[in-house]
């Protein structure tokens, strides 16, 4: 009977300690977001960024020829890149170590597709789509168990300039945006096999050249940025049947610039209520609030962040949306933006001096 309190306290310290551990886990900030930037250079930079928009550099590692798109897993744990031109026809894979240093682990025959401009991977961690602007292929690759990525399991023909690959959030629908032939191509996603069937083509207007696209947060609306149109082109999902129906198009310049102009790079803010695009000649990035249903995009403003911008092609948003990283692909360097939430516009805060022809940059949450 006396020794039944002794033998309970082991529970009760074991108890009080994993109490002691969560508490102080719960106060512990959140890893700083990963950067990642690489372009026609022969290396991917790996960066910290901090909420002031400081970007670390904690490491480079060899992307092959011109790893001008990355992706990650969504655990976070692995990341791949295309390599474009001279090194066309495969995907890199690389293991994501906890302060950002990659590791190669594998490589990728995309097969009778030519050099991949765009990767995305599936909701899953089990598939990655590309698209060849050479050839207009799409192209499913797999993910092995150890997430390295292995040779293409389906090809097939696109359209001419196939340039981006964007995949809805269950995982069943691939959108492709098909830039030589003004349309998007729309296909379903079989997870398990890693094929695709073709549904749909979204038409768009002749000569606009659309580039790529992002889906609203509840997926009603599709929005298209035109590379030669300098617009973005809105369509709604009508009845959620894949049945998509052009609500209006937006110029992505002012009414008063007459230059050479071509848009490259669109992203929808994490709250929904700001677009941007990128506009390489105009050299900055257009602001657009977007209307409570969805529907109508309003121009707020351009972001140049005091002319450093220039010719970005690829840009993205930290995780909270409160930041905005622009790659300039002609001054080799990543501007920072404070992002206003209120009203989506931008005030830049620093920039970071990367490698040659950066063509993307992306920030990864940890």
């Amino acid at each position: 009977m006396n020794q039944a309190p002794a033998q309970r306290r082991p529970s009760r310290l074991r108890a009080l300690t994993i109490g002691l551990l969560g508490l102080v886990g719960g106060l512990l900030p959140a890893a700083e977001p990963l950067v990642f930037v690489s372009g026609y250079g022969p290396e991917i930079i790996s960066y910290t960024l901090d909420g002031s928009g400081k970007m670390t550099e904690v490491g480079r590692a060899p992307g092959g020829a011109n790893p001008s798109f990355l992706a990650w897993s969504p655990d976070h744990k692995n990341l791949y890149a295309v390599n474009e031109g001279s090194g066309g026809g495969k995907v890199l894979s690389f293991a994501i170590d906890a302060t950002g240093k990659l590791t190669k682990t594998g490589e990728g025959s995309m097969g009778a597709a030519g050099s991949a401009c765009h990767l995305s991977v599936h909701p899953s961690g089990k598939w990655i789509f590309t698209a060849s602007y050479g050839s207009g292929h799409v192209t499913v690759l797999p993910i092995k168990a150890d997430g390295s990525v292995g040779d293409a399991v389906d090809v097939q023909m696109a359209g001419k300039n196939a340039h981006q690959t964007v995949v809805n959030k269950d995982g069943s629908v691939l959108f492709v945006p098909t830039l030589g032939i003004d349309q998007v191509q729309v296909y379903a996603v079989d997870a398990v096999a890693g094929k695709l069937t073709q549904t749909t083509s979204i038409p768009l207007a002749k000569g606009a050249g659309p580039r790529h696209c992002a889906l609203s947060h509840d997926e009603k609306y599709l929005y298209v940025i035109n590379e030669y149109g300098s617009s973005v082109t809105t369509f709604i999902n009508e009845g959620g049947k894949r049945q998509f129906k052009d609500v209006g198009t937006v110029p992505t310049l002012p009414a008063d610039f007459t230059g050479k102009n071509t848009c490259a790079h669109i992203v929808v803010a994490p709250d929904g209520k700001t677009i941007y695009g990128s506009n390489r000649g105009h050299n900055s990035v257009a602001i657009f609030r977007v209307s409570d249903d969805g529907a109508k995009l309003t121009v707020a403003g351009h972001e140049t962040a005091g002319g450093e911008i220039n010719t970005p092609r690829n840009f993205s948003l930290s995780p909270d949306g409160s930041l905005a990283l622009v790659a300039s692909q002609k001054g080799d360097v990543v501007s920072v933006l404070k992002v206003d939430p209120a009203t989506g516009l931008m005030t830049k805060v620093g920039s970071q001096k990367v490698g040659p022809g950066p063509s993307f940059v992306g920030v990864m949450p940890r």
